[in-house]
């Protein structure tokens, strides 16, 4: 295996098919090792908590949101994570299928890292996180 960075991926995606692709790319990118797939904004928001109190060993190094989710929207839920202290710099993509300006203002106000539009391509995914990371010094490969 190479020398990754990013551990845990912890994708939030309600569309299965959406959530397979993303993590299909992600794979074959090479990034990450272990994915958590969350479809529903409500179970993400139990599971985030519970990293955050320690009660979880898959603290994810990467989240990839979508903002349009049952029961908690993916932008509530970025507001309330960054307020999560052992989470607030985990860093998130928004990966979605809004092209409103409205989405992409408040994703970026409320913490989001990135902004995509799915579908997301192998290419993609390794500039936006060597962008990410590159901010600490630190690449993906």
């Amino acid at each position: 295996m190479k020398n990754r960075i990013l551990k845990n991926i912890l994708i939030i995606e309600d569309n299965p098919g959406d959530s397979f692709y993303t993590k299909h790319i992600l794979k074959e990118a090479e990034i990450g090792e272990f994915f958590t797939i969350i479809e529903d904004g409500e179970e993400a928001w139990e599971y985030l908590e519970n990293c955050s109190k320690g009660l979880s060993n898959k603290k994810p190094d990467l989240i990839i949101l979508d903002i349009h989710l049952p029961k908690i929207s993916g932008l509530d839920l970025l507001k309330d994570l960054r307020q999560l202290p052992a989470l607030s710099d985990t860093p998130i993509i928004i990966l979605t299928v809004s092209k409103e300006t409205k989405d992409f203002i408040s994703s970026m106000v409320n913490g989001a890292e990135y902004y995509t539009v799915k579908p997301i391509s192998k290419n993609e995914i390794l500039k936006i996180t060597n962008s990410i990371y590159s901010l600490n010094n630190k690449s993906l490969k």
